[in-house]
């Protein structure tokens, strides 16, 4: 909180932290919502630190559609995964870019055919890259308020084999 005397006012989205990215403007943001329960809250300034406890209830409307907050800790969970791929992908894409802007002859080539498999192809319909399937089903399931299907699930680890497998060819 500032330093200055008066009325302070911190509003939170509940949410984590986002992917981490290469440019700052976009690292951290989107990040999962937390699940209902018992929180700490720390406000400090300069040498004086305050703890209070906060309460976050679930919505009173996935109550009555059944969603209990072990199913919302599973989102959480798969979320959180879904996130450390989207920031292994977003720091991959940007080596890759880095590397192949500065690359020549037949290593540009061979960086570009990385990059192909990393990038959309540029026309409307064309196929989408493996940085946007990641960020698609990082997309799909943050505001869900249901447990994950299994598709969802089996994505996720195709989309980490897939990443994997890139990286060993740019290595």
């Amino acid at each position: 909180i500032p330093a200055a005397a008066g009325h302070n006012r911190f509003t939170w989205d509940l949410t984590l932290a986002g992917p981490t990215d290469p440019n700052p403007a976009r690292s951290g943001r989107n990040g999962p919502t937390v699940v209902p329960g018992n929180y700490s809250v720390r406000i400090s300034n300069g040498a004086w630190t305050a703890t209070k406890p906060l309460v976050i209830l679930p919505d009173p409307r996935m109550v009555a559609d059944g969603v209990t907050v072990p199913v919302l800790q599973q989102l959480l969970d798969h979320n959180l995964a879904v996130r450390e791929l989207v920031s292994d992908m977003n720091g991959f894409a940007a080596e890759v870019e880095t590397a192949w802007r500065a690359a020549t002859g037949d290593k540009k080539a061979a960086i570009g055919a990385i990059r192909d498999i990393v990038n959309s192809e540029a026309w409307r319909y064309g196929r989408p890259g493996l940085a946007a399937q990641v960020q698609y089903l990082y997309g799909a399931m943050m505001r869900a308020d249901q447990a994950g299907g299994n598709d969802a699930k089996q994505r996720l680890v195709v989309l980490r084999k897939e990443l994997t497998e890139v990286q060993a060819k740019f290595a």
